[in-house]
């Protein structure tokens, strides 16, 4: 019934069958049809043709209609907009979840890098430890998730996109620093970690495990600046992210230990399996494949 509104008020403004045909791009025909459906359908007459002219005559019904319609076309227009714009940016809008090491020093500049290509695309960034935002995942509340570590409980589509450095970091006072280091030098240390569930404690425990190192003592923080000022104020040493050290290092807070091996890990993102990727995120993907720091 829209379009027979349409048709009927364009009869109305031009007052000619003819003329309105033509601007609403339709045959005469189907304009005298469209009218009579209105007609029909409100029961009543709303346009009588002039028997000496061509000039149509607008009864009350009619110009009711007409004023009324008008309102109803421009209310319609403006939802139809509305309904637009908010399915429209619902389809632009990515959640990702990310690590706490990926999400606080290696997704800044990517983002950066991203949100240039695509302007019209929003983030939304979760940051969380490894294990929750797996949990995160499964539960469908972000579209793609950046990891560190491995969490056995979930089968997820799985692929790698960064190596990342690992390095033992000790303070200046630690007397590892006054000569060289083996990794036998590492056994019956206090050793500062990460929390259940995040990557690098998962790395941490790994590491020990394959060098056969034994602890001494294991502090455990719920984030990486806490892990990083433990270290810097002498209370152990760790295995953990170059990036997370760097700065510290650099401004003489705190020692990365030379090694003869160089610990890697690497950065996964990862998706849930059997859903179709929105062209969104799989240019997201492409992104973080690309990004070199």
């Amino acid at each position: 019934m829209l379009e027979e509104l349409k048709t009927f008020i364009q009869v109305v403004k031009d007052r000619n069958f003819t003329k309105a045909a033509k601007k609403v791009n339709l045959s005469q025909p189907t304009v005298s049809l469209h009218i009579k459906r209105l007609e029909n359908y409100f029961d009543t007459t709303l346009i009588k043709r002039s028997s000496k002219s061509k000039e149509v005559l607008i009864t009350k019904e009619g110009q009711l209609l007409y004023e009324r319609g008008q309102d109803l076309i421009a209310g319609i227009d403006c939802l139809k907009e509305d309904i637009f714009k908010l399915s429209h940016h619902a389809k632009k809008k990515i959640v990702v979840g990310a690590s706490k090491t990926i999400g606080d020093y290696y997704l800044p500049p990517l983002i950066g890098a991203f949100s240039e290509a695509y302007p019209h695309v929003q983030l939304e960034i979760l940051i969380e430890n490894t294990a929750h935002i797996c949990d995160m995942m499964n539960e469908g509340e972000i579209q793609i998730g950046l990891i560190e570590g491995i969490d056995p409980y979930y089968d997820f589509i799985r692929d790698y996109f960064y190596e990342d450095k690992m390095v033992i970091a000790v303070s200046n006072q630690s007397k590892l620093v006054e000569s060289p280091v083996n990794l036998s030098d590492l056994n019956d240390q206090v050793w500062i970690s990460r929390e259940e569930g995040s990557g690098t404690q998962e790395y941490l425990n790994l590491f020990l495990k394959m060098h056969h190192i034994t602890p001494r003592n294991v502090i455990v923080f719920n984030s990486n600046y806490a892990v990083k000022e433990a270290v810097k104020n002498d209370l152990g040493i760790t295995i953990i992210s170059e990036c997370v050290v760097s700065h510290a290092a650099f401004d003489k807070e705190l020692t990365i230990l030379p090694l003869e091996i160089e610990p890697k890990r690497n950065y996964s993102y990862i998706l849930p399996k059997d859903k179709v990727l929105d062209e969104d995120v799989e240019a997201f993907i492409r992104i973080l494949k690309e990004y070199k720091r």
